[in-house]
């Protein structure tokens, strides 16, 4: 089906509901889509261990005036900050779990990322190793390790995608 013969529904009942028009466009997106419910699918196991703990923090871009988030984990917080809204790409949003003290997975589209020591002490974080990859069956398979210039900074792009991080403080 032709996205452009869906008929969209009329800009003032969508204002006075307080809905976003753009909530509605689909060009471009079965990729993404496609992607995303992989990774749900493939991270079930995971997922379940450990949701409903402070391990497993989730995020999303909730308007066009939300910049990011902070994120508390046990030993390191963890600053998100969201891409600006682009056509015809994903919002950002994503998740993170803390797998231990000084390793994570981070799960996600359109966000930057900084791993930051907690309030107080005097000492800085840096990666120890980035690497991208996917679950199968819930099993992290490691893909590239990006140990090079993607280290200075962590930006996920649209497609959505998962890496394993170490990191040390020192």
């Amino acid at each position: 089906m032709n996205p452009e013969d869906i008929e969209k529904p009329p800009l003032d009942v969508m204002m006075a509901l307080n809905i976003d028009p753009s909530a509605f466009e689909i060009e471009g997106s079965a990729a993404y889509l496609a992607q995303s419910y992989s990774i749900i699918e493939n991270i079930k196991p995971i997922y379940y261990k450990y949701r409903g703990t402070s391990h497993l923090q989730s995020f999303v871009k909730n308007n066009e005036h939300d910049f990011g988030t902070l994120l508390h984990f046990d030993a390191y917080d963890i600053l998100v900050s969201y891409t600006p809204k682009a056509p015809n790409k994903p919002i950002s949003g994503g998740m993170i779990f803390e797998l231990s003290e000084n390793e994570s997975v981070l799960i996600g589209t359109m966000i930057k990322v900084q791993f930051l020591s907690k309030p107080g002490k005097n000492t800085h974080v840096e990666l120890l190793q980035f690497e991208e990859g996917e679950f199968v069956n819930g099993e992290w398979k490691a893909g590239r390790v990006l140990n090079g210039d993607e280290k200075m900074m962590i930006q996920l792009k649209d497609m959505p995608s998962a890496y394993r991080i170490q990191i040390y403080e020192y």
